[in-house]
């Protein structure tokens, strides 16, 4: 699904999933007012479904359950799995090419970095090349707004003092469904960072803590999600629905005409 982190909260709660819960949300490009796609999260009985569609077509499925993540391709039919054994066999692959572009960022000078940055459209990651690392701050706000039917606080949160990103958090009890969508979150975070242990590269490693801590300072469900690119929003996530439902029969099984495929045949 989109890397954006919205809602990637995995507040550890202990409840057992029963119910069941849906979750759907927009993503925009607030410039252009226009809709890049929607996802729909399902959560149920400990296994999670996310969908993402994009001009009303379904384009991405993502399944987890048994502790390994099932990642669909619907238009041709074939399917991955991302479990530890797998995740550690492509980390021998991407840690040399990971190590060897560092070593490179760190020999350019300041200027070609940047020329670097801005063909990658800021998504180098945060001390790369150069041994930085951003200092980020989260400060509430005294806005708030209501979303789909829940009252949230908007966060910002600011690296360097640079605004990059906004987040409207409302207080996880005010949340339908909240221990079953929670707990299956951190099942699936916990798997996440075993995966990542694999991965022996400080900044990637240093990245994905830099988000579960923005989690813990959040202390809450971020609804609305924005990031900003020198001042101005790029993308914008926000809530549209969320209910307790149980999962229609069938939704986290992998379709029986779907091929599995390795991840190194995959495009």
């Amino acid at each position: 699904m989109h890397k954006f982190w919205m809602i990637a909260v995995a507040t550890a709660c202990a409840a057992q999933a029963t119910a069941g819960v849906v979750l759907e949300t927009v993503e925009r490009d607030p410039a252009a007012a226009t809709v890049n796609g929607t996802n729909v999260m399902r959560a149920d009985d400990g296994r999670l479904r996310m969908e993402r569609y994009e001009d009303g077509k379904l384009v991405a499925v993502m399944i987890f359950k048994d502790d390994a993540l099932h990642a669909l391709d619907p238009a041709d039919k074939t399917y991955a799995v991302l479990d530890r054994a797998t995740i550690r066999k492509v980390a021998d692959v991407v840690n040399p090419a990971l190590k060897e572009m560092q070593e490179q960022l760190a020999k350019m000078s300041p200027e070609q970095r940047a020329m670097v940055e801005q063909m990658m459209k800021g998504s180098l990651p945060s001390g790369l090349g150069d041994g930085h690392k951003k200092v980020r701050t989260v400060v509430a706000t005294d806005r708030s707004d209501r979303i789909a039917g829940l009252t949230c606080t908007v966060y910002e949160i600011r690296e360097d003092s640079e605004l990059v990103r906004e987040a409207c958090v409302a207080p996880v009890q005010s949340v339908p469904g909240g221990p079953d969508f929670y707990a299956v979150l951190s099942r699936m975070g916990a798997l996440m960072q075993e995966m990542l242990d694999a991965i022996d590269t400080p900044w990637l490693e240093d990245a994905v803590d830099d988000q579960w801590a923005l989690v813990e300072e959040l202390n809450g469900v971020p609804i609305r999600g924005r990031e900003f690119t020198q001042g101005k929003p790029v993308l914008e996530v926000e809530l549209t629905r969320i209910a307790e439902e149980k999962a229609p029969a069938g939704s986290f099984d992998v379709p029986a005409d779907y091929t599995r495929r390795d991840l190194d045949e995959l495009q």
